[in-house]
């Protein structure tokens, strides 16, 4: 539950610099952010130049959704700090970049941020999963769309914050809402004093009615409660009841409540909550075999990231042991606001670390659970650069409602500080691959998305498939093998940290934790996604060309390792085979059809290139079998990805289109002796091109060019140079250039090396 509250005002006169970043502090800690940013900037005033005071208003501001501001002050952490004491002050400029949906930034700022980033941990990969995705979110942002969205006005929606609405048949809307609690002479306290609740509108002749609160005693005066759901018939809910903990944070639980005697009866608190932990956003509906599921979000011990999905089945008015929704589905984020479409088989969520506008967007998956495909975006209008969360879809006519902090919403402190509810209405969609070539209205992105997979790398467990033996083939795929390694994680955990304790133990099994998750399951993922790819290319009647090789550590003997290598690469030929009913194998075979063509080279290397430094005695397994430096090692990687791409299809070009001979050049300062490069910039549009500005965040790297305007078919010089006089060592710099091009702005890294 995102829950909003406010400043109230403060006597702040006299006070030092220090007593005012205690204060600020002390508010962070508790999570009133709002307040630590007044003390934060109070101490400011009195003491500039603290790189600190400007580092926690940064954290303060993004944390209640004060994206400009938030980015301004990580700005001027970053060029200031020349110790690099504050290194994810780019990780978030690169995020705050897309929520304030400049795209172009937050992919210089992701690069600048993964330069020099060295620690293994959530910051790098979240930045790896977006900047590899960065294509993808600016199609996102530029797609048209047809669905009509409408900000729901006053009386539901208000300046404190609306959220989770949903429709119940077509008589009332249900949402819930953190209002100000009010003293006896009716004014609002803004402070901590503020309630969650649901509440009800009706629809009427004259638009939806002021809402009313939901009935007691599921609403309580003296507990927050908030995101109800109900059971088929209605005679069922189940909802939130929240505490306060420390100060400003939330602490979950599901309760439920019975219709009955035409009255809903006392909640109890369910048996699947978790002590300590958060369960909420519950979402139930009854599948078609008529077993009852209840869908929510939890922190608790289990999970991947923060928040995760779990589930729990309903059974004889009783809920089962919550599963996990799984990697698939969930990530080294959160996912919250669960909602399963019985109609489309979907599954719809909000997360902050998949590939999205700006901070949770709304993604769904199809399947079930025991087979999700990977987490799409859901687009545009549904996701904006601010949060995007709690969709749902009406039963009777499929249009539905959204929660969003977008621009537009209503507010107190800053235009994105607060929730509101937004409805959708459904319209015909455009399907872009149906119209012919001459109505394209985007660019056609098949090969994009196939060479952003490329290279992707697959992880065995040790001496797999088929440990012993001297055959070089297996009747073993490559899934089966993935299911049994990721089973294997707790022992993984065991094994590696045997005979550490304390901290030392614990970073070991998180180490472990992060690998299976960032790159065992993430390597699966990646293969998930690039087969749909690989077949609508072959549909198109492409001839691809795949180069695989296999991997091992150097456990045992050089013999055996080849041929492990190639029982390695044959599991995953063996997968490619078995997909979809043998699809692939026609193309395999060269008797497809329609003449396209799957070609598989193969590479069986073994332990040749495996790190030196992996250990290769038998006897010690920790660092042999169990650690992740040999497990890195245990791998294919399908190295490259070739295809005529017989069926792509590309926008006509139209108007000032911008073309650069390179993005990137390098110096190095011990063997140059000229310091100066030139990049060609060419127009292959239709209309003049203009260079409106040319800027660089960085004082060493300078640029010109003889001319600022380029007429269709032509090109120009753009000289770059650095002022080696400036540099100390190695660096990074970024020019950007600014157009009447589609693309509006376009980046030239300028690397340097001492």
């Amino acid at each position: 539950m995102l829950l909003i509250l406010f400043f109230a005002g403060l006597n702040l006169s006299g006070q030092t610099a220090e007593e005012f970043r205690q204060w600020g502090d002390e508010a962070f800690e508790q999570g009133n952010f709002l307040t630590a940013s007044t003390y934060y900037s109070e101490a400011l005033q009195l003491d500039t130049a603290n790189l600190y005071l400007w580092y926690q208003l940064a954290l303060s501001s993004r944390e209640y959704y004060s994206y400009a501001k938030a980015y301004s002050c990580f700005k001027i952490v970053h060029e200031s700090d020349k110790t690099k004491k504050y290194p994810l002050s780019l990780f978030y400029m690169a995020d705050l970049s897309r929520n304030l949906s400049d795209y172009i930034m937050a992919r210089v700022y992701y690069t600048l941020f993964l330069e020099d980033y060295e620690k293994d941990d959530k910051y790098k990969f979240k930045a790896e999963e977006q900047l590899q995705n960065i294509d993808k979110i600016e199609k996102l942002a530029s797609d048209t769309f047809s669905t009509g969205v409408e900000h729901l006005t006053l009386p539901v929606n208000s300046p404190f914050s609306e959220f989770s609405g949903f429709q119940q048949a077509s008589e009332v809307l249900i949402f819930s809402s953190v209002q100000p609690l009010l003293s006896n002479e009716g004014e609002g306290i803004l402070s901590n004093s503020f309630n969650s609740a649901v509440y009800i509108s009706r629809f009427t002749q004259k638009g939806l009615s002021r809402p009313v609160l939901f009935d007691e005693p599921i609403n309580s005066k003296n507990e927050h409660t908030a995101n109800i759901c109900f059971n088929d018939d209605y005679s069922v809910a189940w909802f939130n009841r929240c505490e306060m903990i420390g100060g400003y944070k939330w602490r979950c639980d599901i309760y439920e409540s019975h219709y009955e005697n035409k009255a809903w009866q006392r909640p109890i608190k369910l048996d699947i909550n978790k002590e300590g932990y958060t369960s909420t956003q519950p979402f139930f509906y009854t599948d078609t075999s008529g077993i009852g599921v209840l869908l929510f979000s939890s922190d608790r011990p289990g999970g991947i990231g923060g928040l995760d999905l779990w589930y729990s089945v309903y059974n004889d008015q009783e809920f089962d042991i919550p599963i996990h929704c799984g990697s698939i589905i969930n990530s080294l984020g959160d996912e919250i606001s669960p909602f399963y479409d019985k109609q489309e088989r979907k599954l719809y969520f909000a997360s902050d670390w998949y590939y999205g506008l700006g901070g949770y967007d709304i993604f769904y998956s199809s399947g079930g659970f025991s087979s999700w495909s990977m987490p799409k975006n859901l687009g545009l209008p549904y996701n904006s650069a601010a949060n995007d969360f709690a969709f749902n879809i009406n039963r009777e006519d499929r249009d539905g409602y959204f929660t969003s902090n977008r621009e537009g919403s209503y507010y107190f402190k800053g235009e994105t500080c607060c929730n509101d509810i937004y409805a959708f209405y459904n319209e015909e969609k455009i399907d872009v691959d149906s119209l012919p070539p001459d109505t394209v209205i985007a660019e056609y992105h098949l090969e994009r998305e196939i060479l952003d997979l490329v290279p992707l790398n697959l992880y065995f467990h040790n001496d797999v498939p088929d440990p012993r033996s001297r055959d070089s083939l297996t009747n073993t795929t490559y899934d089966e093998t993935y299911y049994e390694y990721v089973a294997m994680i707790d022992r993984y955990k065991r094994e590696y940290s045997r005979g550490l304790s304390g901290n030392e133990k614990l970073n070991a099994e998180e180490a472990i934790e992060i690998f299976f998750l960032a790159y065992v399951n993430e390597g699966f993922k990646s293969l998930l996604e690039i087969i749909p790819l690989l077949k609508e290319d072959l549909e198109q009647g492409s001839h691809v060309t795949m180069k695989i090789k296999g991997f091992t550590s150097p456990l045992t003997d050089t013999e055996y390792n080849i041929v492990l290598a190639k029982r390695r690469i044959n599991s995953i030929m063996n997968y490619f085979r078995r997909i979809d009913d043998g699809f692939l194998i026609p193309y395999l075979e060269n008797r497809a059809p329609n003449g396209g063509k799957l070609t598989i080279l193969t590479d069986p290397v073994g332990e040749a290139l495996s790190d030196p430094f992996v250990s290769d005695n038998p006897n010690d397994s920790r660092n042999s079998i169990f650690s992740i430096a040999a497990a890195r090692e245990r791998r294919i990687q399908i190295v490259s990805y070739e295809s005529d791409f017989a069926g792509s299809r590309v926008k006509a070009l139209e108007g000032a289109v911008i073309n650069l001979s390179k993005n990137e050049v390098e110096f190095n300062l011990k063997t140059d002796t000229i310091f100066c490069s030139k990049i060609i910039i060419e127009n292959k549009g239709d209309e003049v091109l203009e260079i409106v500005s040319i800027q660089s965040a960085q004082p060493w790297v300078e640029a010109y060019m003889p001319r600022r305007s380029i007429a269709p078919g032509k090109n120009v010089v753009l000289n770059i140079c650095i002022k080696k006089e400036l540099l100390t060592g190695s660096a990074l710099g970024i020019l950007i250039l600014e157009t009447n091009s589609r693309d509006r702005k376009s980046v030239v890294y300028v690397r340097v090396k001492d």
